[in-house]
């Protein structure tokens, strides 16, 4: 990998190729996942404060389980007992264990640098956690520059490796349990995968939880889905920067659905190996100084040239097919060079004697 400027430079080049190819619809089909949200004004809508009882969330989860779908994942904390008491809990015992294809979160809470361990996971309660078919991680790691761009099928929580709530989603999917291995790239690799955005925050279907508790959203919205319901209240913070919200505009659950759809149609992006980035950078310097120095004002238009088919390339390589190249520093790379041609030219660094431009003799002369 790259470090320092020159990875922020290509983190920035890659947000950008992100925006210009736009919204992403893999296949050309409808998502398989949408979001139930818990949004600023459900308690207000229900008439009663957060937390949400937990009755409320049985009621919706059947509601949802009425219509068949393949997964639901609850990307909400519940790591207490109710503060209604044991019954509450009960009740929403229950429904998980009748829904059987429930998946819960796992809170973590990070620790500061230099810490004994990196940080803790707030499991779900126990009798909540033991009725699930799952649990899984929601935390995620972002780059240095704060963006979320990578997702993995397991994180580092003290010494304990966890499996993600996306993996364990989508390994319920795939296998009605989580035995799979539901990876994009086949493997897990430490750095993880390149998360394959849909879009802006909305590009998912949405559905407000106290809608579905209503009756107002028919059952057969979720036949065969992957249901996520999730918490997007603005006081909560749980919103994330990505390359289509760098000001930190999408919802927690929103990410969720990103890396998850990315992992059901293995569309990760593709990345090229960094090596050859800095390979590449070598030699078309090279060869942009020869062609000034050989070709000279030809040789400029040639290096133009070589500039329009690397930033083209690298643009249509990840618009048709997910790959990503490294090649903002190649660029600046074949600038500089053209450059330093161009002066050691003039000054007559380049061959024993001044051969200054024609266009730069002209210039001079006016």
């Amino acid at each position: 990998m790259l470090s320092g400027a020159g990875e922020r430079v290509e983190l920035w080049a890659l947000d950008a190729l992100f925006n210009l190819r736009g919204p992403h619809r893999p296949h050309g089909e409808s998502s398989r996942v949408i979001i139930v949200t818990v949004d600023a004004i459900t308690p207000q809508m229900l008439g009663t404060p957060w937390p949400l009882p937990r009755a409320v969330h049985a009621r919706v989860l059947e509601k949802i389980q009425a219509g068949s779908p393949r997964v639901i994942a609850v990307d909400l904390v519940l790591t207490d007992p109710s503060i209604l008491g044991p019954p509450d809990d009960e009740v929403l015992r229950a429904a998980i264990a009748r829904a059987g294809n429930v998946v819960l979160a796992t809170a973590m809470v990070r620790r500061p640098p230099g810490a004994y361990t990196e940080g803790r996971a707030l499991q779900p309660l126990r009798s909540l956690r033991q009725a699930a078919s799952a649990v899984g991680l929601v935390g995620v790691s972002v780059d240095a520059d704060g963006i979320l761009r990578r997702a993995r099928l397991h994180e580092r929580v003290g010494t304990a490796q966890l499996p993600t709530f996306a993996a364990q989603t989508v390994r319920l999917m795939r296998h009605g349990s989580v035995g799979g291995t539901p990876s994009p790239e086949r493997v897990d690799r430490p750095a993880g995968f390149l998360i394959n955005f849909r879009g802006a925050p909305g590009s998912f279907e949405v559905f407000p939880y106290y809608r579905v508790l209503w009756d107002e959203v028919p059952a057969d919205k979720f036949r065969a889905k992957i249901v996520l319901i999730g918490d997007t209240d603005p006081l909560t913070h749980d919103f994330v920067s990505t390359p289509f919200a760098p000001g930190g505009g999408m919802p927690g659950v929103e990410a969720q659905a990103n890396i998850i759809e990315t992992m059901l149609h293995e569309s990760a992006i593709r990345e090229i190996a960094p090596s050859f980035s800095v390979a590449s950078a070598l030699v078309l310097t090279l060869l942009a100084i020869l062609a000034v120095w050989r070709f000279r004002e030809f040789g400029l238009a040639v290096n133009a040239v070589l500039l329009v088919t690397i930033v083209g390339g690298t643009a249509a390589a990840f618009i048709q097919w997910n790959m990503w190249f490294r090649s903002a520093g190649v660029a600046l790379a074949v600038v500089a060079g053209t450059m330093a041609a161009v002066v050691s030219l003039n000054s007559g660094a380049g061959g024993g004697r001044r051969r200054p431009f024609p266009l730069l003799r002209r210039a001079r002369r006016k």
